[in-house]
């Protein structure tokens, strides 16, 4: 029987109740399952992605809190990615990944460039409320899992008389950021970073995506574990900055919603690219970070230019 409660018992519930499993399984359901899902349970697509936060909140790490929440974000696609929040030993609430940041930096890891639905377990924080007015218009739609009659509504209602990109005479770009042009630095390469090439590469490519319009310190980190995955993240700044998602963030995410088999302490080695002589170094932060979940994974930083 499934153990999903808020759904009927048919194939495609038993099949996605078995393979979404939380960490160490892929928090995505495919555009092709949703539907079937649709056709099976004849539930329209706003019930089924809230039923959905039932299977988000499985990845759910909240050791600090011990509050568990799911989001689930609707990409162009078709495909819908899941996300929980995550919460780090040793550090601060404050530093607390908030599970919309989850799915929304889970569905930008897998390239997606808007989204048109997103839905919570609980009604977002101010923090998140601000985090998602870097979305670019027309931004999704929001469902809450306590709204009466589940009715969506718009970011906007939830963030009246709103400071957003708009009162810095900027547009909203999380998710269609960049390219920026970033290369690395040759004489920045020592043995390391030939060592770990590729790794490097893909990190410099999340630094060419990433969203830092405020500091214009663009940053990417890419991880890989001892099974070779590998997963990468972008800063994503926001106008009112504590929101901000480190690119650290970003990648833990990635590998934490994405990696078939993948726990973050079986992460090895993380490399960060970031802008030379940049206002903001994320190095500091992102070996903290990194240590935190995994003590002996190591972390090196290639620099890079316009």
């Amino acid at each position: 029987m499934s153990n999903h409660p808020g759904l009927p018992r048919t194939p495609i519930v038993e099949h996605l109740d078995a393979r979404l499993i939380g960490p160490g399984s892929a928090a995505v359901i495919e555009a092709s399952e949703l539907a079937a899902l649709q056709t099976e349970t004849g539930l329209d697509k706003h019930a089924l992605i809230l039923a959905s936060l039932e299977w988000a909140r499985r990845w759910a790490r909240a050791p600090l809190s011990s509050f568990e929440v799911g989001a689930a974000a609707l990409g162009e696609s078709g495909r819908l990615y899941l996300g929980a929040n995550i919460e780090f030993h040793g550090f601060p609430l404050s530093q607390t990944i908030h599970a919309e940041q989850s799915a929304i930096a889970h569905a930008w890891a897998h390239a997606e460039t808007g989204l048109t639905v997103i839905a919570t377990s609980a009604a977002p924080c101010g923090f998140c409320r601000q985090f998602m007015f870097e979305l670019p218009e027309p931004r999704p739609q929001l469902l809450l899992a306590d709204a009466p009659g589940g009715r969506p509504m718009s970011i906007e209602s939830l963030l009246p008389s709103a400071f957003g990109p708009t009162q810095l005479g900027r547009s909203p770009q999380l998710l269609r950021a960049g390219p920026h042009g970033l290369q690395l630095i040759p004489h920045a390469q020592n043995a390391e970073h030939a060592e770990h090439a590729e790794l490097t590469q893909l990190a410099l490519a999340a630094a060419n995506r990433s969203s830092a319009p405020y500091t214009g310190a663009c940053a990417g980190v890419a991880l890989e574990t001892a099974d070779g995955q590998r997963f990468a993240g972008a800063v994503a700044e926001s106008v009112a900055y504590n929101p901000t998602l480190a690119p650290m963030q970003a990648a833990l995410i990635a590998a934490h919603h994405g990696g078939q088999g993948v726990t973050l302490s079986s992460i090895t080695h993380a490399v960060l690219v970031e802008l030379e002589g940049a206002t903001v170094s994320q190095l500091d932060f992102a070996r903290q970070l990194l240590a935190s979940v995994a003590p002996t994974a190591s972390c090196s930083v290639a620099l890079a230019r316009a």
